[in-house]
């Protein structure tokens, strides 16, 4: 990577950038699509509405729902770990 600098001017090191790419997310899941997690390869790790859920920082989009609370669109892959309570 290469270096790069803020607005401020702050020089940014290839590892932070780095760092700040692979950067976790968590928040609690509220929904689940009727075809989220129907493959193979989740058969023993389905979240459940109401866990806590680990994802990419930057992944998915956000959107503001009609009660004014953000939530985040992400697919059933993005989802990285479930989170202890």
């Amino acid at each position: 990577m290469v270096e790069e600098k803020t607005k401020g001017g702050i020089l940014l090191i290839a590892e932070t950038q780095e760092r700040e790419t692979q950067a976790q997310a968590s928040g609690i899941l509220v929904d689940i699509g009727p075809l989220a997690f129907i493959y193979e390869y989740h058969n023993d790790t389905i979240p459940q509405i109401g866990q806590r859920v680990a994802f990419p920082k930057y992944g998915g989009q956000e959107r503001t729902g009609k009660d004014g609370a953000r939530y985040r669109l992400l697919k059933d892959g993005d989802l990285s770990a479930i989170l202890a309570e």
